[in-house]
């Protein structure tokens, strides 16, 4: 009787290069068509794959299937590849292959722990949802991310602020950039009261710092957001929830000072 229980096997030596292939051509469609090539204010073979799965989104938003897929079940591919590019780069996943299903490349699984994902059928069955597509990868993403971070918080930029042996230094050198004190204060106080809220509201682009951080430092958006969040609570839960917050935080030995 054959076993159904599915394990990863190691990516075939080809994979990469088919991957890289398919990858390249994809960027260089992108930013050779005028109307994409100045999308997020740069050429998207110079940004990370974060925003390749935002351009994977933008794709089924604006319906530019067309331009780079020609039937239905290579637009699934090239939209599972850019998932798995970016839970590759930033949730250290690893490429595999599987013992139930050893001839499809497009397979990730976790170097921690004893998660394996088939991303063809994962992202077939999403855009399956009666929910607009772009929509509906974005939850999916974010349901990845919200299980994920029970166990990883230091993969997020915000969540990682709330990690008890949190160090500027270390921080810094991991993301690039770190909020100044006073906005790193608030917004440990908003993910203490509700964390999965603030991720979910903020979405898949921000995994990551913003490239107007990096590149800029430029903090008013982010700061406008948690502004707006905080006048949210504000109206829904009352002027306590930022000391229930620093309580709560207290109680499990956090700093949220620091």
């Amino acid at each position: 009787m054959p076993s159904y229980h599915n394990v990863p096997l190691p990516a075939a030596p080809a994979d990469d290069d088919t991957r890289r292939t398919r990858l390249t051509a994809f960027l260089t469609t992108w930013d050779n068509t005028p109307g994409l090539r100045r999308w997020q204010g740069r050429a998207l073979q110079h940004s990370r794959p974060l925003e390749w799965f935002g351009a994977a989104q933008y794709l089924h938003y604006e319906q530019l299937q067309p331009l780079f897929c020609p039937d239905a079940a290579d637009t699934v591919r090239l939209t599972a590849q850019l998932l798995g590019e970016a839970l590759v780069a930033h949730l250290d996943f690893a490429w595999c292959r599987s013992t139930v299903f050893p001839e499809e490349p497009l397979q990730i699984r976790h170097r921690e722990r004893e998660i394996l994902l088939h991303l063809p059928a994962l992202v077939a069955n999403v855009l399956s949802q009666p929910q607009d597509a772009a929509d509906a990868l974005e939850t999916q993403f974010l349901t990845l991310l919200t299980d994920w971070l029970v166990w990883y918080q230091e993969y997020h930029w915000l969540t990682a602020l709330t990690l008890p042996d949190w160090e500027e230094t270390v921080y810094t050198v991991r993301f690039g950039v770190c909020p100044p004190p006073t906005l790193r204060r608030r917004l440990r106080l908003l993910l203490e009261y509700d964390e999965e809220h603030i991720i979910r509201h903020f979405g898949s682009s921000m995994l990551l710092p913003p490239l107007a951080i990096l590149e800029q430092h430029d903090w008013n958006t982010l700061e406008s957001a948690v502004f707006a969040l905080e006048q949210d609570n504000n109206r829904q839960y009352g002027s306590a929830w930022r000391e229930q917050a620093a309580q709560s935080a207290q109680s499990c030995g956090d700093n949220i000072d620091s």
